[in-house]
């Protein structure tokens, strides 16, 4: 799968994609951690959508579920795009290992 990402951008191209992805996925995971903190830690109720109802604490935890693994996710491919050498032979199909 990385020679499929490698091979579509240019270098320059491919290290700004990988540090915007790993960047994004760091605010979004900081985001989740701010979110859990201010719940948990501080006690701060949380809405369900535009109705006067609280949340449930599955609901909640759910959220920061996916939230914090969307956010790794992100940060993880960033990360593999920024240490992948397109040049190295393991990269390019067909390369020996």
């Amino acid at each position: 799968m990385s020679h499929l990402l490698t091979g579509l951008f240019s270098e320059k191209r491919r290290r700004w994609l990988g540090l915007n992805w790993a960047i994004l996925g760091g605010l979004i995971m900081a985001f989740a951690a701010v979110f859990a903190i201010s719940h948990y830690v501080f006690h701060v109720p949380v809405q369900a959508g535009h109705s006067n109802h609280l949340a449930s604490e599955g609901s909640i935890a759910m959220t920061l579920i996916v939230l914090g693994a969307g956010g790794a996710l992100f940060a993880v491919m960033g990360t593999a795009l920024l240490l992948t050498n397109p040049r190295s032979s393991v990269c390019q199909p067909g390369g020996k290992r």
